[in-house]
């Protein structure tokens, strides 16, 4: 695979396969995201996928969701370390100071809080794979019947599903995708007779 195609796999809810599994036909990406994917390709699959966060990435889904909910809340939120010459500075920096937080971190332990540069990442991730398995089961499984009426094979949702339950894989996204789809389906897919 191309380096921006597994950029793409990485920070979309569905695999390629993962669609194989649940709709015939498939052809691969829609022409218009491989074209502007493809303008991405550096050669250097670190710098494709740098460039493809700071293209699609960061201003189509984790900026659009931190305004939203910080919207929601009469917050007004900024993100330090998207300021334009600091961006334009880290894009020319040498793969190995811009690989790691190399930098940040060599920074941080010379500051007033160097424990934060040994600190792990931490995430603020939903725990909703756990939440399938549990409180949302019945619910999800429910949405997920008669998503073969949308031309979804049932068989390969199936699979999907039982992987997920009994833990030979975590299908999470791809579960919560075709919950999310059938969600949208039950309230603006079926055109009502006032429509």
């Amino acid at each position: 695979l191309d380096a921006w195609e597994r950029q793409l796999q990485w920070t979309s809810y569905n695999s390629p396969s993962s669609i194989d599994q649940i709709r015939s036909g498939w052809n691969g990406f829609p022409s218009d995201i491989e074209r502007r994917a493809g303008a991405c390709e550096t050669g250097s699959a670190e710098v494709t996928s740098r460039n493809l966060d700071q293209r699609f990435y960061l201003p189509d889904n984790i900026l659009v969701k931190a305004d939203r909910a910080t919207m929601g809340k009469s917050l007004e939120v900024r993100s330090p370390f998207l300021d334009k010459e600091l961006v334009e500075f880290a894009n020319q920096l040498p793969q190995p100071l811009a690989r790691g937080k190399v930098l940040l971190k060599s920074m941080l332990k010379r500051s007033a809080v160097p424990f934060i540069a040994k600190r792990p990442k931490q995430g603020f991730a939903v725990p909703v794979s756990y939440w399938l398995r549990n409180e949302l089961k019945d619910w999800a499984y429910d949405r997920l019947d008669g998503l073969s009426n949308l031309g979804l094979d049932a068989g390969g949702i199936s699979i999907l599903w039982s992987e997920h339950q009994n833990g030979t894989r975590d299908r999470w996204r791809e579960i919560w995708s075709l919950v999310v789809l059938s969600e949208w389906h039950s309230r603006w897919g079926s055109p009502s007779a006032d429509q």
